[in-house]
């Protein structure tokens, strides 16, 4: 597999030096609704720092680069449109975490016991986390769908570096996702990514 995205991914680009970096390796991600596309998990520890990108591969070695582009995520999952709630929200919370920069610490949270606070925190570090889960820990949930014309509306929770995010994400009835996202909190006394 790998040597298929070797091909795939131009040599010039972030992807395609990672795919050709020593050590590197892909893995399949069971991902629904791709029928036209396989979705790969590259990653290499190449260089003494471990890099991550997601990939996506059809049937003809076209590649899209999904880390970071929301829209090529969108794209791989234009063919098809969720007809559940409960797929529209499997839907969202994939498009969101598949398209997400990976150098960021980003993750979905469906409930304030999801938030990865520090261990240790000073008196005013922890009135900020009593304060979030004061004020917004009823509003915290998982992702959920609801019916918007013929397609969805999906809200969904997650914490990138220490900003918690709410999600509106839009499901066209032909399968096209777009996403909104609203800045509820920042500086959170979380765990970072470097």
């Amino acid at each position: 597999m790998i040597d298929r995205l070797r091909t795939a991914l131009d040599a010039g680009t972030f992807g395609g030096v990672l795919a050709r970096s020593e050590g590197a390796t892909a893995s399949k991600m069971p991902v629904a609704g791709t029928d036209e596309w396989t979705v790969y998990d590259l990653r290499s520890s190449g260089g003494g720092h471990p890099q991550r990108l997601i990939v996506a591969l059809d049937k003809g070695d076209r590649a899209l680069v999904l880390s970071g582009n929301p829209d090529n995520v969108s794209t791989l999952f234009a063919s098809s449109a969720p007809t559940t709630a409960a797929a529209a929200a499997k839907r969202a919370s994939e498009f969101l975490e598949l398209g997400r920069v990976m150098s960021t610490l980003s993750y979905q949270v469906d409930s304030t016991r999801d938030i990865r606070w520090l261990k240790t925190m000073n008196a005013d570090q922890k009135n900020v986390r009593d304060e979030v889960e004061a004020k917004d820990g009823k509003d915290i949930a998982p992702p959920k769908a609801t019916p918007a014309g013929n397609g969805w509306k999906v809200v969904v929770w997650r914490v990138e570096q220490d900003v918690l995010q709410r999600h509106d994400v839009t499901i066209t009835a032909d399968g096209v996702l777009s996403d909104r996202v609203t800045e509820v909190r920042t500086t959170l006394p979380v765990v970072l990514g470097v």
